[in-house]
Parts: C-alpha cells; sequence; structure tokens
C-alpha cells in the first residue's frame, strides 16, 4: 500500500474540513453598515488597462438594493464588463 496518496488525500481533507467547523455563527459578530458609503444607485466604473493594449475591459459596479440575507444586512451588487 502507498502511503503518500493516503496521507495528501487525508491532509487535503482536513484543510477543508477544519476551517468551515472552526467558526460558528455564535462568533460572528454582527456590525451594522454605515448608511454613507453604500447607497443605492451607487455607480463604480472602471477602465481596466493590461500590458500594450489601451483598454482591455470596462467594469461597472452598482448597488442595486439593501437588505437582509440569511439573517445579516447585506448589499445587492451588479456588475458587467
Amino acid at each position: 500500500m502507498k502511503l503518500a496518496p493516503v496521507c495528501s488525500s487525508l491532509g487535503l481533507v482536513l484543510a477543508l474540513v477544519i476551517p468551515a467547523s472552526a467558526q460558528r455563527k455564535s462568533d460572528v459578530v454582527s456590525i451594522p453598515f454605515s448608511q454613507a458609503p453604500y447607497r443605492v444607485g451607487e455607480r463604480l466604473t472602471f477602465n481596466v488597462s493590461f500590458s500594450n493594449f489601451i483598454s482591455a475591459a470596462h467594469v461597472e459596479i452598482q448597488v442595486v438594493s439593501r437588505g437582509t440575507f440569511f439573517g445579516r444586512q447585506g448589499l445587492q451588487l451588479r456588475g458587467h464588463l
């Protein structure tokens, strides 16, 4: 029996399982969002350049809504390239 594949597989399983079980819902401190930096309708626009290309992409991200998602305050963002 080859021991190396068994050890690496066990290590991979432990690496994936331990972080998931380390954080419990009661450990998370919920800090409310500040209203100022996250206004609905706010839009961020970026022009992305790479190497010698003048413009490689145009990225736009918009704050669509605020709400409670899975029991926590959150934002709905919409973006496109």
